[in-house]
């Protein structure tokens, strides 16, 4: 009785081949699918990109969004300690002012 092998152990498809140990994969058994795989990872992998790049220009507006509000606060804060320098500044003349008249007071009193 004869058993009829083929003539290359690699050549063995489905569960033999994976007895034999070189199992051949479904895109090796259909050249096609391997083309199909590949042209849907090409596909999602382009999805993922476009995903990004509308990720990457949302972040870039919040970033520029974030910035102009910082510059604007940053303005309105050099605006306030101007104005509070500027009062500063009467109110310390106002009080050497005050002083100085005090200061004649006493004098014109001591007469």
């Amino acid at each position: 009785y004869m058993i009829n092998r083929p003539s290359s152990p690699s050549k063995l498809r489905g569960p033999l081949a994976v007895l034999a140990g070189n199992a051949i994969s479904p895109a090796e058994e259909r050249p096609g699918a391997a083309i199909v795989l590949a042209q849907q990872r090409v596909k999602e992998l382009e999805a993922r990109v476009t995903e990004l790049q509308a990720n990457n220009i949302a972040l870039e507006k919040q970033l520029d969004d974030d910035g102009q509000q910082f510059l604007e606060a940053l303005f309105s804060l050099e605006g306030e300690i101007e104005e509070l320098t500027r009062e500063k500044r009467k109110l310390t003349e106002e009080r050497a002012k005050a002083e100085d008249r005090l200061r004649f007071m006493d004098s014109v009193g001591e007469l």
